[in-house]
């Protein structure tokens, strides 16, 4: 089942300053959702409509209750506000709801993979989904999504309020 709701693409290579322009662009605006920004030289999740940070990745090699993607380690806690956050978001009415960031996890059919699967066709909203360069096929075909457009950091500009 394709998509309902405009679906919008940031990407970038690996490290390439997604998150940071992504809120430069955000700005003023009063999007939902989340950034996942380094911190500190550590990844923090930013609940956007809270502007509250909340721990993401976990340096202590001993925590168990942790997800492990390649070389990283995220907190399970932070998953679950995330996907708290993305099943609320179905019925609220922002102008845009950021997700930050769809990756190999969800591929693999975890993370955020049902949440989003949900989001995707029961919002009306715009949604914008950040996806590393490389990804952004494999993401569109998981989720059956038919992306509005696909952006880099200098295109988010040109995006008006309310996704057009």
């Amino acid at each position: 089942m394709q998509s309902i709701t405009d679906v919008y693409i940031l990407t970038g290579k690996i490290a390439s300053g997604k998150t940071t322009g992504l809120l430069a662009w955000l700005g003023d605006r009063d999007p939902g959702g989340f950034a996942t920004p380094v911190v500190n030289g550590k990844r923090m999740l930013y609940l956007l409509k809270k502007k509250k940070y909340l721990p993401f990745e976990c340096v202590d090699t001993e925590a168990q209750d942790v997800e492990i993607i390649g070389r990283y380690r995220f907190y399970k806690e932070a998953f679950v506000a995330m996907d708290e956050m993305l099943q609320q978001a179905i019925l609220q009415n922002t102008p845009w709801l950021i997700v930050d960031e769809v990756g190999p996890l969800e591929l693999k059919g975890g993370g955020l993979h049902d949440a989003l699967i949900n989001l995707l066709h029961q919002r009306k909203q715009p949604v914008l989904l950040v996806v590393r360069e490389g990804l952004v096929e494999e993401v569109c075909n998981k989720f059956s999504i038919i992306p509005k457009a696909v952006l880099g950091i200098e295109d988010l500009k040109k995006l008006s309020d309310k996704g057009e």
